[in-house]
């Protein structure tokens, strides 16, 4: 019982102190500074949007107010059938007026990839900037990022990533975790590898742009593309933009089991990616900074029951580990049954985690049972 205690406390441990702890310590000590060119290559923006018309409208203004020479650049909307508000209403609008084009997948078809494979083959940018409808950023966001591409070896670049929406559970949360998230990718684009590019906001050469099925996560493959056609993948901490988060307690929990069912359905593509690309390392730090955050509900889940039997004959370190997990699970419940108290200790940041691991379970069940999960559309 011992034995299973520290092993789980261990992966615990690595998983959440000790790798990010190296990231943060890379990060600071040897931060990668981007050069920029002067000249500026043709982009394609790409605003993947379906149901979107609380965000769409603001999407659409930014887009008119481009730092970027009209030539140069073109604006599409990818979006499907599946959209059933105002965003088509929208956007067929602003196509009228000349800001942008909107383009759909052949009848019958659906989902996000499906949507974004379909306005690549309809576009010519040499970089694809992608982006959601909700991601706000500053006006030269796109020649920043444009003309960092004068570096060959750079295949993707993911922006830096923060939270708009501060109203509702969930919100304070998710930019908490962005922030430390922005930490631990600073040093891992000193190891020419970001696991994650930011959905929001981020940028890929086209010709390193391969289709994938719709229960794949595009975040999570383009840096992976990149390295296995021999490109590097890093963060640009120059091109911040914010985001809306998902609130309340059904929002978060089934974002969370989308995202971990998917991102599982991707890990065996991202990981022959990563092989092919000769760089050993970046399957640790696929490994480290992903996989086992998205399973590690199963160590937590074995250090909490190993430690129970333990902690009744006195065994100091279970005894500890109980009373940590009574005080997380209280102050879950205290968030839960009486927000407006919970919010003022910080009881919204456990019932996030707490909501966030059962969600993982769920999604890995899911996983496991060979279902698959796409964004816009079920299957």
């Amino acid at each position: 019982m011992i034995m299973l205690f520290s092993v789980s406390f261990a992966i615990i441990a690595y998983t959440l102190v000790i790798y990010p702890g190296l990231m943060v310590t890379i990060g600071l000590l040897w931060p990668r500074t981007l050069s920029r060119g002067t000249d500026l290559p043709t982009v394609t923006i790409l605003v993947a949007a379906c149901n979107e018309e609380h965000h769409i409208g603001e999407m659409i203004a930014q887009l008119e107010r481009l730092d970027y020479p009209s030539g140069l650049v073109e604006c599409v909307v990818a979006t499907d059938e599946g959209s059933i508000d105002r965003t088509h209403e929208l956007v067929d609008d602003a196509e009228s007026k000349g800001i942008l084009r909107v383009i759909r997948p052949d009848p019958g078809q659906f989902g996000k990839n499906v949507s974004m494979d379909a306005a690549m083959a309809a576009t010519s940018g040499e970089i694809v900037v992608f982006c959601d409808a909700s991601a706000r950023w500053r006006a030269d966001a796109i020649r920043k990022l444009a003309t960092a591409f004068e570096v060959e070896r750079i295949g993707c670049i993911s922006a830096y990533k923060s939270y708009w929406h501060d109203d509702g559970f969930g919100a304070h949360s998710y930019r908490e975790y962005w922030n430390f998230e922005g930490l631990i990718d600073r040093g891992s684009s000193v190891l020419g590898y970001v696991p994650n590019a930011s959905g929001g906001l981020h940028a890929v050469r086209r010709e390193l742009y391969r289709p994938i099925p719709n229960h794949m996560i595009r975040d999570l493959v383009d840096p992976a593309q990149s390295l296995g056609q021999g490109r590097i993948a890093v963060l640009d901490t120059e091109v911040p933009y914010l985001d809306a988060p998902w609130v309340g307690v059904d929002e978060v929990y089934s974002a969370r089991v989308r995202i971990t069912q998917r991102a599982l359905s991707s890990t065996p593509y991202i990981l022959r990616q990563l092989w092919k690309s000769g760089r050993p390392w970046t399957i640790l730090q696929f490994v480290s900074h992903k996989l086992l955050r998205w399973i590690l509900w199963l160590p937590l889940l074995l250090f909490f029951l190993s430690s129970i039997p333990l902690a009744i004959t006195g065994f100091l370190p279970a005894l500890v580990a109980v009373a940590g997990f009574i005080a997380w699970f209280g102050l879950a419940f205290v968030q839960a049954s009486f927000p407006q108290i919970g919010r003022k200790i910080a009881a919204d940041h456990a019932l996030f985690l707490l909501l966030s691991f059962i969600a993982m379970f769920e999604g890995t069940r899911r996983s496991l049972l060979g279902r698959t999960r796409s964004t816009w559309r079920s299957s």
